[in-house]
């Protein structure tokens, strides 16, 4: 479904029978990953294309390495 400025003002859907389940999971399941990696947590994306029901994206990961020493 693809979201419209009267989409957006529809209520949410209380009754279980009319949510996405599929994509709650979905976050449910993108939240975990980003709880349980710190790498996730930092950085950004970069959206490359947002058309028709369709998101893809760059993440963008922040890293740092040191060449040891002291």
């Amino acid at each position: 479904m693809a979201i419209t400025i009267r989409s957006a003002a529809k209520p949410f859907p209380w009754d279980p029978a009319l949510q996405d389940t599929q994509l709650l999971a979905l976050y449910q399941r993108m939240a975990k990953l980003r709880k349980a990696h710190q790498a996730l947590r930092y950085g950004g994306c970069q959206v490359i294309y947002a058309e028709d029901n369709v998101v893809v994206f760059v993440p963008r990961l922040q890293t740092a390495a040191g060449a040891g020493g002291d």
